[in-house]
């Protein structure tokens, strides 16, 4: 099961690191990208750590979702 998943959060964790970088190089350069977490709203360097961390970690969280799904559904065709 373990490599099934793993087969499908590889590119999501590529791409998380990618997005996250690249929204860190982003804001460190200029272009300020607000980050909103219930009442609070976080800007400038805060938001950009914020966001290489958490980028990647949504995009895993929704990779091991989406790979769990496809496990499921294509063990639940064999029977």
């Amino acid at each position: 099961m373990a490599a099934y998943i793993f087969r499908f959060l590889t590119p999501f964790v590529l791409l998380g690191v990618i997005l996250g970088v690249i929204v860190f190089i982003l804001n460190v350069l200029g272009l300020e990208i607000p980050m909103v977490v219930g009442n609070t709203t976080y800007r400038g360097t805060e938001a950009a750590i914020m966001e290489l961390i958490g980028i990647p970690v949504a995009l895993v969280l929704l990779g091991t979702i989406i790979g769990s799904i496809a496990y499921m559904s294509n063990n639940s065709q064999k029977y």
